[in-house]
């Protein structure tokens, strides 16, 4: 199957037809003589369920496909070692994050202190007195709050999360194998992870670490298996392309822009951005430039083909954009379409909306000229904006 494409009628059973609807996200409807009709949404990749083997390609080449995925770890094009040719896709990932993997370990596995909460017969560190009374029992275990000093750190714990979803993939290259399990040996004193939405806070002890981790977020993005109990053991990896798409975007646009995490945070780290006066209807855009404490640009993200006329839906969520945040233009990048960028005048509101696209089959290097292009449009509508007081940084 490919990645938006509908399938020829194919013979499933209950628990296929269960698992494409669930981590592939897939539309499966009847077809004559007892057979279903799959179709593929935007997540990609391979799984053996009932003993078949299940396998959406992306509409990309595969060296593509890292391609993007490594830039949204790194922030810079991976050199040649990295992006060596896979005509496998699960391959090919295993390999990009193995070496990222490598790289963050080179000088050995990292070790920090942690916040723990425990239930010891001995005091460590404080007790947790609103534990102790919310137990309501005896004073032996004691609810004590410490600090401890080993592996078990939050980046060492995505990683080992990525390294377990990959375990679970389907992938039949010895020499990927071998590394995967090297690694998984190395985080043997590693706690499995109790969560993967954990903000990690960058400095030069651990910024080494910063591509791997980044790169087990878009892995474990894509899963919807326990992780942490192991409860799913089907193997499978499936990639969300259009998180990889939008996390890519963004990525790129930052380091052509020069800024920082803070200028140009991620969809969740943004100022909350709300349309109504009681905040209830809340909007996240995924791209947001903040110059001076103010807001200076918005914009959205969008991983489907424009043919040059996008839809309506599109354009209300620009303009939602402008209107909640008092900005007078919003941006909307697409994965593919009309190169020549479209821009729509609203006079009612005095709103600019701009369209553009990418064109990703295009080398890794003109996909970089793309952004590149796109970054001078995003600093020309914050410098248009710049003459406004704009909406503070922080809610």
């Amino acid at each position: 199957m490919r990645e938006w494409t509908p399938s020829s009628p194919e013979e499933l059973d209950f628990e296929q037809i269960a698992f494409l609807r669930e981590r592939f996200d897939c539309q499966v409807e009847p077809a004559p003589g007892g057979l279903f009709t799959v179709r593929p949404r935007n997540k990609v990749g391979a799984a053996i369920v009932g003993g078949r083997a299940v396998q959406v390609r992306p509409k990309l080449a595969i060296d593509r496909v890292l391609f993007l995925l490594a830039y949204a770890a790194c922030g810079r094009l991976p050199d040649d070692a990295s992006m060596a040719a896979s005509t496998e896709l699960t391959a090919g990932v295993g390999a990009l994050f193995a070496t990222l993997c490598e790289r963050a370990t080179r000088s050995g596995v990292l070790a920090g202190y942690r916040d723990v909460s425990d239930l010891l017969h001995t005091v460590r560190g404080r007790i947790d007195m609103a534990e102790q009374v919310r137990r309501a029992r005896p004073a032996i275990p004691v609810a004590v709050r410490f600090q401890e000093f080993d592996e078990s750190i939050p980046e060492n714990r995505l990683l080992l999360a990525g390294l377990e979803v990959l375990r679970r993939a389907p992938i039949h290259v010895p020499s990927v194998l071998n590394r995967l399990q090297r690694l998984r040996a190395l985080f043997a004193a590693v706690a499995p992870a109790t969560g993967t939405d954990v903000e990690i806070r960058w400095t030069r002890i651990n910024q080494h670490y910063r591509p791997a981790v980044e790169m087990a977020r878009l892995l474990v993005a894509g899963q919807s298996i326990d992780l942490m109990s192991g409860g799913n053991t089907t193997p499978a990896l499936v990639l969300d392309m259009g998180e990889v798409f939008e996390t890519f975007v963004r990525v790129a646009l930052r380091e052509s822009l020069r800024l920082t995490d803070d200028e140009f945070p991620s969809d969740d780290a943004a100022p909350r951005t709300t349309l109504d006066d009681r905040g209830q209807l809340v909007l996240k855009p995924d791209l947001t430039l903040i110059r001076d404490g103010a807001r200076r640009f918005i914009g959205e993200v969008k991983y489907k083909v424009d043919p040059g006329s996008a839809k309506s839906s599109d354009r209300y969520q620009l303009l939602a954009y402008t209107v909640a945040t008092g900005l007078t233009e919003a941006t909307l990048i697409y994965a593919d379409g009309p190169p020549q960028p479209t821009t729509h005048l609203i006079p009612g509101v005095n709103a600019r909306l701009h369209l553009h696209r990418l064109d990703l089959a295009q080398p890794p290097t003109g996909v970089l000229d793309q952004i590149a292009r796109i970054g001078e449009h995003i600093e020309a509508c914050a410098a248009r904006d710049s003459a406004k007081p704009g909406f503070p940084a922080k809610p």
